[in-house]
């Protein structure tokens, strides 16, 4: 597959940091590879029909929307309720330690870096259909924000990857720029502003474009726009509603 050659040959070519173990990545690499090279043999060529939608709440949103404290009220209360659920977000903990290396990479390594956390976990979602996940950021904002950046003229022409699953909900969490900022500030004392968060900030039409794309060109039937403007517990049984 395309992005798992291009992280090869960048690692392979790429003067990497002393800390970027790359045996370990390779590794990563492979087993992925062996997935997909399994999915598209002639008796598999493509996921299973109730392998498409999978029990998993995807929720996305700029930085600073409220997703974290949103999946924390949710797997609250699914559990109070007697449902199986839990927390996974993206990229996944194998590729975490590789995270600062390649948010410092161009953005074709840097995206490809993400979709390889998708594929990660689009395995892991096909076998716990017995468990509610709810995800923080998935397929959705690798595509958003690897479109934001390109011309605004540029025809838009999207179609969900045949290689992943679907989410059974994709919760979009608008909210306004002002509590966003307010929201970024106040972690900011525990966790470092990231290029991309200041970005946002700074770029009201970057911010736009996301959103813009967000609203109107994942293609998925499954997409809900959320105001994230209201209390969390509220938002929470609005979602918990539409299960």
């Amino acid at each position: 597959m395309e992005i798992l050659q291009l992280l090869r040959d960048h690692i392979r070519t790429v003067q990497t940091c002393d800390a970027f173990n790359q045996t370990f990545f390779s590794t990563i690499l492979n087993s992925v590879e062996e997935q997909l090279v399994a999915d598209l043999r002639p008796h598999n060529k493509e996921l299973h029909n109730d392998q498409l939608t999978v029990n998993c709440i995807d929720l996305e949103g700029l930085d600073g929307c409220g997703k974290s404290t949103l999946a924390n009220e949710l797997l609250q209360q699914l559990n109070a309720s007697g449902q199986k659920a839990r927390l996974l977000s993206t990229p996944p903990s194998q590729l975490l330690s590789f995270r600062t290396y390649f948010d410092a990479q161009p953005e074709s390594i840097r995206r490809a870096f993400y979709n390889l956390g998708n594929l990660i976990v689009s395995y892991e979602l096909r076998n716990q259909q017995d468990t509610i996940t709810i995800l923080d950021r998935y397929w959705p904002s690798t595509i958003a924000y690897q479109l934001a950046k390109t011309d605004d003229n540029e025809q838009i022409n999207i179609t969900w990857p045949p290689y992943l699953v679907q989410p059974r909900l994709i919760i979009y969490i608008q909210i306004d720029e002002i509590e966003r900022c307010r929201r970024i500030a106040q972690r900011a004392a525990r966790v470092p502003v990231t290029l991309e968060e200041k970005q946002l900030a700074a770029q009201a039409s970057f911010r736009r474009r996301l959103d813009f794309l967000y609203r109107n060109h994942i293609p998925s039937r499954n997409l809900h726009v959320i105001d994230g403007n209201k209390a969390t517990l509220d938002i929470a049984n609005d979602i918990i509603n539409l299960l």
